[in-house]
């Protein structure tokens, strides 16, 4: 069974228990121990009070063009790149936090922020030259006769259990 941890509840999570152990600067403000925040994004517009704002650099658009969006917003804290650091120096009154690619950190942040839901799954991987389809469906269909919700991905179909618990 997987301990919740203490710095991970419905009220949100403690700023501070994101950022242990990632690399980062905290660019403007302070990151006080006690410090919840209610959720994680990198959409500016999804943006509430006590929010991360994460600024990814996308292909299109660079989220850092919407960081003063989400300050507004009442963003409790903003990530971004450290090359921008100097841009977000005087911008509003929420915590920056600089780290070297957002778009890694955010993997990290979301695991966290949601009490690290990766680690209760447990994957199966078939590999060889034939038969591979054949033997994934009958690892689905066992674990299911055995009461386990699969999902399973693969070249012919693709499939997982959704919030309402149909496949």
């Amino acid at each position: 069974m997987v301990e919740k941890n203490r710095f991970v509840d419905n009220n949100g999570c403690c700023l501070k228990y994101l950022f242990e152990s990632i690399a980062c600067d905290v660019s403007r403000g302070t990151i006080l121990n006690d410090q919840k925040v209610c959720s994680l994004t990198a959409d500016s517009r999804k943006v509430e009070s006590g929010c991360v704002f994460v600024a990814i650099r996308g292909i299109t658009t660079d989220g850092h063009r919407f960081v003063t969006d989400a300050v507004d917003a009442g963003a409790a804290a903003i990530v971004i790149e450290n090359s921008y650091a100097d841009l977000f120096e005087n911008v509003g009154n929420c915590v920056v936090i600089s780290v070297e690619n957002t778009t890694d950190v955010l993997g990290l942040l979301a695991a966290r922020f949601y009490g690290s839901p990766a680690d209760q799954l447990i994957m199966t991987g078939v590999t060889g030259t034939n038969g591979k389809t054949t033997v994934a469906h009958l690892i689905e269909h066992v674990l299911c006769e055995a009461g386990f919700q699969t999902g399973m991905i693969g070249t012919v179909t693709y499939r997982w259990i959704d919030e309402n618990g149909n496949k």
